[in-house]
């Protein structure tokens, strides 16, 4: 399989997925930093890595068996470049491909530069998309700094049984096959 991470940052990921089972060759990581670039290009020396200019990729049409966003659009706080975004990732995936999410849900109140997405932002962004899975995952900062030290098993009570202690939204979606 073919897998792009989508706002990769330095590869810190690549690693896991290497250990997972995929082949460095069919991992390919962009982002807008050229100096996070270097670096994964470093650590991941057999692994494709590209800085984005301007949005678009060149790569050709349905690249990717994989695209995987983590915590990409909350950084993106222009609706229309979200749309642009996702139309691009819309190209680069195969037909039955799949696009693995992963970002904040709720706005941080701290960081003006940081924009929650929803369930029904991904809705709208992905709308031909197939929703495979959704979760709300990770304990939020605020209070798993403060539970944790006290209590490692309420931390985790809290982050399993109280959806409204979690952070981030996991999606799992499917690009439809072709039609025709």
């Amino acid at each position: 399989m073919k897998i792009l991470d989508y706002g990769c940052g330095n590869g810190k990921w690549f690693g896991r997925w290497i250990s997972w089972g995929a082949l460095p060759g069919n991992l390919t990581g962009v982002d807008i930093r050229s100096e996070a670039i270097d670096i994964a290009r470093q650590c991941f020396p057999n692994c494709i890595f590209q800085t984005m200019i301007a949005g678009s990729m060149p790569f050709p049409d349905e690249s990717f068996d994989v695209i995987i966003a983590n915590k990409v659009y909350s950084s993106i706080l222009d609706k229309n470049i979200r749309f642009q975004v996702a139309k691009e990732m819309t190209r680069l995936l195969k037909p039955n491909g799949h696009l693995v999410w992963c970002d904040l849900a709720f706005n941080n109140p701290w960081n003006p530069d940081v924009k929650g997405v929803k369930k029904r932002n991904i809705k709208e962004l992905f709308r031909e998309f197939e929703n495979v899975y959704t979760r709300s995952i990770i304990l939020a900062p605020p209070i798993a700094r403060r539970l944790v030290p006290f209590s490692w098993i309420l931390s985790e009570i809290a982050e399993s049984c109280l959806p409204l202690t979690r952070s981030h939204l996991f999606a799992l979606l499917r690009k439809p096959a072709c039609k025709g």
